[in-house]
């Protein structure tokens, strides 16, 4: 049956299908859905009193509110799904946000890692070119190899110390969902109907 636009399954059956009793094996029961139905009437048994036939006038006024309620769900989930997705969208740049400074901020803490490491190794350097030109000056030969060494780490610390050149913003590449997700909280990196946490939203 379609009331407003909504199908509806109305049933109707034996109340007793089984009984060896001829009247209540003959007995109706009408049902409408009771989806969502909560203090109302949804189904009606035939009685002494009362044949299912004489329900239809109660049945119609049922459906006709069913209908109704199932057309606000319906606004009110269209609602909740666009708020729902504004609000994933704003959760989303602010992901993004994060993770690019998360990674400026991992570049950095490289950058002074490198720059301490360069300090010390330029610290050994002028102790080992102390300790050569302390060498030339006695009786010690200094070959082609130690002065090789030597060269070889003061080009090296050059390569890592992150002040040889002026350095500049780095460039923050486009996060992937695996990225974004310490950001999230609660929300997807996937969309706003699921959730961080493997399960989708329930309205």
């Amino acid at each position: 049956m379609e009331v407003d636009g909504h199908g509806f399954a109305v049933r109707v059956s034996q109340v007793s299908p089984n009984s060896e009793n001829p009247e209540r094996s003959e007995a109706l029961v009408i049902e409408v859905p009771s989806y969502r139905v909560s203090n109302r009437q949804t189904k009606w048994p035939d009685g002494k009193r009362r044949k299912v036939e004489d329900v239809l006038d109660l049945i119609i006024p049922e459906l006709e509110t069913q209908a109704a309620e199932a057309k606000q769900r319906k606004i009110d989930e269209e609602r909740a799904k666009a708020e729902r997705r504004a609000n994933w969208e704003k959760a989303m740049t602010r992901a993004k946000a994060a993770a690019a400074t998360a990674y400026k901020a991992k570049i950095l803490n490289q950058q002074v890692e490198n720059w301490r490491r360069a300090a010390t190794l330029r610290e050994y350097c002028d102790a080992l070119a102390d300790r050569i030109a302390q060498a030339e000056h006695g009786e010690e030969q200094v070959d082609d190899a130690t002065l090789a060494w030597a060269n070889w780490i003061t080009e090296y610390t050059a390569t890592i110390d992150p002040l040889t050149s002026i350095p500049r913003m780095p460039d923050a590449p486009e996060p992937s969902p695996e990225d974004l997700k310490p950001f999230l909280g609660k929300w997807s990196p996937y969309g706003p109907e699921e959730s961080n946490y493997g399960y989708g939203w329930r309205s």
